[in-house]
């Protein structure tokens, strides 16, 4: 579990994780390499799912619950799409469009978006 000052500051601090790894994604031979060849291993793509990506999709699905409860997000959101709205965005831009603008202050704008639209409703 994360422990920033607020929900919004652990979010910020996932996805600015997220920015950095698709700039070093970006700038890495080595790492693009790597990345393409475990897609065509499936035990070497399982095993990355299992401890990279799943343990970090965890703590971010923990962080959106957090902020439910803590009444910062909807609650009446599927957890699973909450957290989607917030990692589409740079995942998307590391992945599917890799030539896209990864600049500072990206996470941020997203987080503020995204929780402008999933704050609790009156």
């Amino acid at each position: 579990m994360l422990t920033g000052t607020s929900v919004r500051d652990d979010l910020v601090m996932l996805l600015e994780m997220l920015r950095q790894r698709g700039l070093a994604k970006r700038s890495s031979a080595l790492l693009h390499n790597v990345f393409s060849q475990m897609q065509a291993y499936p035990k070497l793509w399982e095993a990355y799912q299992n401890t990279v990506i799943e343990p970090r999709r965890r703590l971010g699905l923990d962080t959106v619950r957090r902020g439910m409860e803590l009444g910062e997000i909807r609650d009446d959101l599927d957890v699973e799409f909450a957290h989607d709205l917030f990692t589409g965005p740079l995942l998307l831009r590391t992945v599917i469009r890799p030539g896209s603008d990864l600049d500072p202050g990206l996470a941020e704008r997203v987080v503020d978006a995204v929780m402008e639209g999933m704050r609790p409703r009156p």
